[in-house]
């Protein structure tokens, strides 16, 4: 389980003022709403997704390159067995 670690953010005062209503309204803590706006502006980012993607890719491209080596090297039964 990943630790958990505490962080200080400076906002301002109208701005947190709107946050607590917003807190009230859905009758939930601010910091589950800041928790929860944090979690999806980091899912939905396109630069970690990017990252993520080349680094898989990355890791990868061994695999690959071995798969359609083989691939390459076999020959296939429905190629042996076609008949039109």
């Amino acid at each position: 389980m990943a630790a958990n670690q505490m962080l200080t953010v400076r906002i301002p005062e109208e701005d947190l003022e709107k946050l607590d209503q917003l807190a009230a309204i859905q009758g939930r803590p601010r910091s589950q709403l800041v928790q929860e706006a944090l979690t999806e502006l980091i899912s939905k980012s396109e630069n970690l997704r990017d990252l993520e993607f080349a680094r898989m890719k990355k890791r990868l491209k061994p695999a690959i390159a071995e798969q359609c080596k083989l691939l390459d090297e076999s020959g296939s039964f429905a190629d042996d067995n076609r008949s039109f």
